[in-house]
């Protein structure tokens, strides 16, 4: 078993997902197309790059697993995931992958429905752990891990390039990151939000709604 991405902590990564979520969500007004690229759903946060990689990131009190799935490589089973690539993970995070983050990744096999993976890695300290290399895990993800293992200012940079963002719309995704952070509550954004979004997409903000909201984010006090 490997020490990975020590750079980072659960807590890190956690506020990594968050970010890019919501950088997501405000511009999926500008790239409705990709809308799919990124989700939460509770405890989850999916990723996929559309060419061949996805994956889940499943978060629980102070630890995480993440599984994703590269079609290049790739094995199915949980049973099967859990003694190799989960293999010296405890059992809160066994429980974990099979309960949340293997649904996520079910494939159907000649008629069989189950979960498969290529590669994986998770905490439950100070320190996440893989029985795969770093370099392994960075290779078989695409580009999809490499924002996560960025410090806050380089991982934001990369966001507001990689989805054209002006500087306005970086402040927005930044006053909405701090408070999402800072309030386990449902979040109202004020109307000034809602009208800098209507105004910079021509009124097409569906997607952004629908992704906001997976956060628990709102646009108004209205739950659709």
């Amino acid at each position: 078993m490997n020490r990975v991405f020590d750079r980072i902590t659960v807590e890190d990564l956690y506020q990594r997902c968050i970010y890019a979520a919501i950088a997501h969500g405000i511009m999926n007004g500008k790239f409705p197309d990709f809308s799919a690229e990124q989700s939460w759903d509770g405890s989850n946060y999916s990723f996929q790059d559309f060419c061949g990689v996805r994956g889940t990131v499943s978060f629980c009190d102070k630890g995480f697993v993440c599984l994703f799935r590269n079609d290049r490589n790739f094995i199915i089973g949980a049973e099967n995931i859990c003694s190799t690539l989960l293999k010296g993970a405890d059992e809160k995070i066994l429980g974990l992958a099979r309960n949340e983050a293997m649904l996520y990744l079910l494939d159907d096999n000649n008629g069989t429905v189950a979960p498969a993976a290529s590669a994986a890695f998770w905490s439950s300290g100070s320190h996440i752990c893989s029985n795969q290399t770093e370099s392994e895990l960075l290779e078989l993800s695409g580009e999809t891990l490499i924002p996560l293992t960025l410090d806050h200012k380089k991982f934001a940079e990369y966001w507001a390039q990689c989805l054209e963002m002006t500087d306005e719309q970086q402040e927005t995704v930044n006053e909405i990151y701090e408070l999402r952070l800072n309030s386990n509550d449902r979040i109202i954004l004020n109307n000034t939000i809602r009208e800098k979004l209507l105004k910079w997409f021509n009124g097409e903000i569906d997607e952004c709604i629908v992704s906001l909201e997976e956060m628990d984010i709102f646009l108004n006090d209205i739950c659709y």
